[in-house]
């Protein structure tokens, strides 16, 4: 004779299974609405800076090969009082980048 428990078992099982796909496809969905807000929130910010071409340019060149520093501004007190500007500074050269002028390598 075959336990009763075990065909509740299996049905338990293909429900429980049905709800995660469905939770994943929603989780899926959430993420990627989240990075297109994300995507957007980043256009507007940089959009708000009010750079000409070549000053926008050179700004994501810095973002995008790592020689742009961004330095929050410094703590004016509360909140409310706190500026809303950033300074942006060029990165120091790194010392741990090969040199291509002599060949050499650093680890």
């Amino acid at each position: 004779m075959v336990n009763r428990k075990l065909p509740r078992y299996l049905d338990d099982i293909e429900s429980t299974e049905k709800k995660i796909a469905e939770l994943q496809q929603h989780l899926e969905e959430v993420r990627s609405k989240q990075k297109v807000d994300e995507d957007l929130e980043i256009v507007k910010s940089i959009r708000a800076k009010k750079m000409t071409g070549r000053e926008l340019l050179a700004f994501l060149e810095g973002i995008q090969n790592g020689t742009l520093v961004i330095v929050p501004a410094p703590d004016m007190g509360t909140e409310d009082e706190k500026p809303e500007t950033t300074e942006v500074q060029e990165a120091p050269e790194r010392e741990d980048r090969n040199d291509e002028n002599d060949g050499t390598e650093t680890e």
